[in-house]
C-alpha cells in the first residue's frame, strides 16, 4: 500500500518516475525567475476517486517562492526551483518542468492552475498504451522515436541514444529500448491544452488555512 501511495504522489507532482509522462524536446513560453505568488500556500489533495487507494492518508503540497514540498505518510519530497525544476508561463498557464528521468535532455511537464483559490494539477501524459486515448497528444504535435542502447557497465560518460541524440541515465542491461518524445510546436501545443487538457482531467488540491502561531 505504501508503494501505491508513493507512486500516486510522484505522478501528481511529476517527479518523473512514471513511463506515462510525455517527453518534450523543449519547454515553451517565458521562463520564470520565481514560482508565481498565486500558487503559493499549503494545499491538500482532494481524495475523491483516489480515496479507495489512499485510505485516510493525506497528501500535502506546499509551494513557496523558490521551492515546493510534497508531504505524505512516510514520504517527504523537496524540490528547489531552477535546480530540480523550472517554471515557465505559456499563454497564461504556469508550467512546471523537470528533466526526464531516462533522457535528461528532454522535459516532463505539468500545468499548475489556481482555480478559485485552490490548485488544479494537470500532468501531461503520453497515453499511447490507453486504447481510448492512444495518439491523442500525437494528433497535435509531431512524435519522434529514439532507439536507445545502454551498456550494462557504465562508461566514463553517459550512454548516448543511437540516433546521436540525448544521453540516458538508466542502463538497460545492454538491450535496445525505445523512447518517444514530442517536438514542441507552440500553436499546436496550445490547441492541445485547450481541447484536451484544461478543465478536464486534473488532481484537485484544496487550500489549507495555516493558523498563525500564538506569541
Amino acid at each position: 500500500m505504501k508503494l501505491i501511495r508513493v507512486s500516486i504522489l510522484m505522478a501528481v507532482v511529476a517527479l518523473i518516475t512514471s513511463c506515462q509522462m510525455a517527453k518534450f524536446d523543449r519547454v515553451p513560453g517565458e521562463e520564470l525567475v520565481n514560482i508565481p505568488v498565486e500558487l503559493h500556500g499549503k494545499f491538500a489533495l482532494a481524495l475523491g476517486e483516489n480515496k479507495a487507494i489512499l485510505g485516510g492518508d493525506s497528501i500535502y503540497l506546499i509551494i513557496e517562492n523558490s521551492s515546493f514540498q510534497v508531504i505524505t505518510q512516510g514520504a517527504t519530497i523537496n524540490k528547489i526551483h531552477n535546480q530540480d525544476f523550472k517554471t515557465a508561463k505559456f499563454k497564461g498557464k504556469t508550467l512546471f518542468a523537470l528533466n526526464d528521468a531516462t533522457i535528461p535532455s528532454l522535459w516532463n511537464m505539468v500545468i499548475v492552475e489556481n482555480f478559485k483559490g485552490n490548485l488544479r494539477v494537470y500532468p501531461l501524459l503520453d497515453r499511447r498504451t490507453n486504447p481510448e486515448e492512444a495518439g491523442k497528444l500525437g494528433n497535435y504535435i509531431p512524435q519522434q522515436m529514439l532507439n536507445i542502447n545502454a551498456d550494462p557497465i557504465a562508461p566514463p560518460q553517459q550512454p548516448i541514444a543511437e540516433s546521436g541524440g540525448a544521453p540516458i541515465n538508466s542502463p538497460n542491461q545492454g538491450l535496445p529500448n525505445r523512447a518517444f518524445y514530442f517536438t514542441m510546436m507552440e500553436e499546436q501545443f496550445e490547441q492541445y491544452l485547450t481541447n484536451e487538457v484544461i478543465g478536464k482531467e486534473f488532481y484537485q488540491f484544496n487550500k489549507v488555512e495555516v493558523k498563525a502561531k500564538k506569541k
